[in-house]
């Protein structure tokens, strides 16, 4: 079978066909029409005949361009259509398509909205009106500007107005997203005209605290559904962004839920889970359908399932406005989960529909890049899309208030899309906090590019999650390797390299380096990924009873909180939470990932620590505002793995003492005339009067 196939080179003026073997007559009657009309006759400049292939080179005489629908008319073959997608990849195509000074996407005014939007390839792109039920009103054909944006405005007040794009490329018809709106129907069918200035939640940040270093930060991660899903509590608005601010909820023994509970620990940062857009939940009905959001569809618009009116395209806004606006108020910062690395499905994106073959990253052979497992690694170092990632995150800071980003496989990520989001950022907020995934993924950008923790030195002001510090004290991280201890599992010979870990994992003189400097890295044991720590323990200690298990957790507790860097726990973490060994539950419902809320009457003890222990961080940051360094301290190894650490901090003397062990170690004499502060459950102040010190117990003591 012969497929008549044409396409553009990496020139402006040279072409490939392959077709059947063409006889001279038809080689010199090829005529080639652009929009339908000829145009000119094409120059034969080589053919090849070689293992049944039939392949010809031509050059036409002007040079093809992009916005134009070309065709080849060969007689008794018919016409083939030319793909002139290759004008991409021209050296010229970056700068003479350059939209990066546009604004795209729609800018609304009382009186007319401006909708314009990037389709270099396209030869034809108009503009279609949707009533609320999805019946098609009224189109609007657009008019291209050189470096291929379509626009037209249109007059009249158009507020809640739905919308989609009408676009021809390869003279194929699709309608599309417009994905610089940051407003969606449900599911995501239809791009919706928001005025902003008619959602206006009071904003006043007064009430947040001062933030000036990354160390001060104690980062506390939940999903948004996750937080009010649990129907032992009768929440108004359960699984939505204002179920998760809804206050005066109280368990059976009145321990305060949701908000107040989140308030109560003395976080200073609630990480959220992905909250633009994504695919996987129906919004029409969020019961069936449960997803972390790691699957996204769109960057600038929040997702439908979270609001409290899902078909309100406004309420998903306006419902997390006041999730920022309540939490802030609370004197707690809110940092969302960004996945700007792929996308759910890239043929049926955005994206593709309306500049098809230019959004994702490819290798040599033409094939998908797949650095994020998922088959479509964004191409953040082409400058389109580096715009729309950039573009999407000024917009996600200016309108929604948000105080950080988590890049999701931040690795994907080109250093030079990270930068520049870290500069617009900062001149809305100048504290922002920047932190992600730093794992080197088999993406197809060199290595020197990538956002990863090798470059940390390039990337002065991101954070990285230490896998280092989190494999040490949990041992096995994978499914596969439940079983491997760590320090805080079992595994007393792992702390050999705590004085690293403790001092921030940046000094080769103390062991293996993760970052450049201390407050790079993001020191946690737990995350949404993975086993939980209760569930690991029940894995890797299944012979030890359930109260050694909690203390080993209030033991791993205090180790992140008391080593330089930035705290990290998920959610329920300090409580024991437990996912039933479900190792990847991205999509495996409430009863699975939700707060269980009966464990804070259950362990009511732990609260207490975590709350004592995070009291006992900021008293300790208070001391070193940035971090303590060698000449501050002291390690002492004792029996059974044991490891005591003397702080000298100004004018005081404190002592942290870790037992890993499920032995009492005989208490050093030379800590007889120190105070007690903390007794492995709760802060105390009181003579030390311990002869032992007792089994997996974190001690702190002070000098009177």
């Amino acid at each position: 079978m012969i497929f008549n196939q044409a396409r553009l080179l990496n020139e402006f003026d040279v072409l490939l066909v392959a077709t059947q073997s063409l006889t001279t007559g038809q080689i010199q009657s090829i005529k080639l029409h652009t929009n339908h009309q000829e145009l000119s006759s094409l120059s034969l400049l080589k053919e090849d005949k070689t293992s049944g292939l039939f392949n010809y080179v031509f050059r036409a005489k002007d040079a093809f361009k992009l916005g134009q629908s070309y065709t080849l008319v060969i007689e008794q073959i018919g016409s083939i259509l030319i793909r002139i997608d290759a004008l991409m990849h021209t050296q010229t195509f970056d700068k003479a398509f350059d939209a990066s000074n546009e604004k795209l996407g729609y800018q609304f005014t009382k009186n007319a909205t401006t909708f314009q939007v990037w389709a270099p390839l396209a030869s034809f792109v108009e503009l279609i009106f949707f009533d609320s039920s999805g019946q098609k009103q009224f189109t609007y054909p657009m008019k291209r500007k050189a470096n291929g944006v379509y626009h037209v405005e249109i007059k009249g007040h158009h507020d809640g107005q739905f919308y989609r794009y009408g676009i021809v490329n390869h003279e194929q018809y699709l309608e599309s997203i417009d994905p610089y709106s940051f407003g969606l129907s449900q599911n995501s069918v239809y791009s919706v005209v928001i005025d902003l200035e008619s959602l206006t939640i009071p904003m006043n940040e007064s009430a947040l605290p001062p933030f000036k270093h990354y160390q001060d930060a104690i980062i506390y991660e939940a999903h948004v559904r996750d937080l009010s899903s649990d129907t032992s509590i009768p929440f108004t608005y359960p699984r939505t962004f204002l179920g998760a601010i809804e206050t005066n909820k109280k368990t059976h023994n009145k321990q305060p839920v949701g908000f107040d509970y989140l308030k109560s620990l003395g976080i200073t940062h609630l990480q959220l889970l992905p909250v633009t857009d994504y695919r996987s939940v129906d919004e029409f009905n969020i019961l069936r359908s449960y997803n972390w959001g790691y699957d996204p569809y769109h960057y600038f618009a929040l997702e439908g399932s979270f609001a409290s009116i899902p078909n309100d395209p406004k309420s998903r806004i306006r419902d997390f406005l006041k999730l920022v606006s309540q939490f802030h108020q609370a004197g707690i910062r809110v940092n969302i989960d960004v996945v700007y690395n792929h996308v759910y499905d890239y043929q049926h994106s955005a994206y593709e529909k309306i500049v098809p073959g230019y959004y994702f990253r490819k290798l040599p052979n033409g094939q998908m890049s797949n650095g994020s497992y998922c088959g479509n690694d964004l191409a953040t170092e082409k400058p389109m899309v580096r715009h729309l990632i950039v573009q999407a995150a000024i917009h996600t800071v200016s309108t929604y208030h948000v105080d950080g980003f988590r890049f999701d496989l931040m690795g994907i990520l080109d250093r030079e899309t990270l930068t520049q989001i870290q500069q617009k950022v900062r001149k809305i907020k100048p504290n922002f906090m920047l932190y992600g995934e730093g794992w080197n993924m088999p993406t197809h950008l060199s290595q020197d590019l990538k956002g990863i923790t090798e470059n940390s030195h390039l990337l002065s002001e991101f954070a990285f999650f230490n896998d280092l510090f989190r494999n040490t004290l949990k041992g096995g991280n994978n499914d596969h390797d439940l079983h491997v201890t760590g320090f805080a599992t079992g595994n007393i010979d792992a702390g050999r390299i705590l004085p690293s870990l403790l001092l921030g994992s940046y000094l080769p003189n103390l062991g293996p380096t993760k970052v450049s400097h201390p407050s790079q890295s993001i020191n946690y044991v737990e995350c949404h990924d993975n086993n939980t720590f209760y569930d690991k323990l029940l894995g890797c200690q299944a012979n030890e009873g359930e109260m050694f298990h909690l203390r080993r957790i209030v033991f791993a507790n205090s180790l992140i909180l008391f080593a330089n860097g930035i705290p990290f726990f998920h959610m329920a973490q300090e409580v024991g939470g437990s996912k039933n060994g479900d190792h990847n539950s991205f999509q495996s419902g409430d009863k699975i990932n939700q707060f269980q809320y009966r464990l804070l009457d259950e362990r009511a003890w732990m609260i207490r620590a975590f709350q004592d222990l995070i009291s006992l961080r900021k008293l300790f940051r208070g001391f070193a505002t940035k971090g303590w360094d060698e000449s501050q301290l002291s390690f002492n190894y004792l029996a059974h793995g044991a490891v005591s650490v003397d702080y000298h901090l100004g004018k005081n003397h404190f002592i942290l003492i870790w037992n890993p062990s499920l032995h009492q170690i005989l208490m050093p004499a030379s800590f007889e005339d120190f105070t007690l502060v903390f007794d492995g459950e709760t802060k105390v102040n009181r003579p030390l009067n311990l002869t032992h010190i007792p089994p997996i117990r974190f001690l702190m003591l002070k000098q009177t």
